[in-house]
Order: C-alpha cells, then sequence, then structure tokens
C-alpha cells in the first residue's frame, strides 16, 4: 500500500535483469516500514519470471560483522548447492 514508486523502480530492475543485464538492489530503511513485504513482492515476481534471487540480510545487532549482507548472501547460494557458480 503507497509503494508504487518503489515496487516500479523495482520491476524496472527485474526487467533488465530478465534482458541479461546485472542487478543489485539494496533496501534499507527504519524498522516496521515494509521492506519485508516489499521484498517479499519482488521475490515473488521474480520467481514468476523464473529470475534467480540471491538474498542478503543484516540488521543493527550485526554492525561488527563486515560485509555481513555479503556473506549471508554466499550462505544463501551455498546452502542450495551453487558453490560452483559462487567461485566463478
Amino acid at each position: 500500500m503507497g509503494r508504487e514508486d518503489q515496487r516500479r523502480a523495482l520491476t524496472s530492475n527485474l526487467d533488465a535483469a530478465a534482458a541479461g543485464e546485472g542487478r543489485i538492489v539494496l533496501i534499507s530503511g527504519d524498522a516496521g516500514i515494509g521492506k519485508t513485504r516489499l521484498c517479499y513482492e519482488l521475490k515473488r515476481e521474480a520467481a514468476d519470471r523464473k529470475l534467480r534471487v540471491v538474498e542478503g540480510r543484516c540488521s543493527s545487532a550485526e554492525t561488527s560483522v563486515p560485509f555481513g549482507p555479503f556473506m549471508y548472501a554466499l550462505r544463501f547460494r551455498l546452502a542450495r548447492g551453487e558453490g560452483p557458480a559462487v567461485v566463478r
């Protein structure tokens, strides 16, 4: 609700990714403003289009972990058996 501009921008990135242009999207904001729901909708649309989504997360409790979201994303791919693709 009320996130049409953000959804349009994210959908534009999905369109570009589907056309073969890699994309990285960072979503941030205060707690409770709907980031998780927005990400859920984006991942659902990406899955409908058969696009791969690699998700990274962080929180204020993890501020001392360098590159925390990227480490989360690597673990995400490794857990799905995508290790060889990660090292290319």
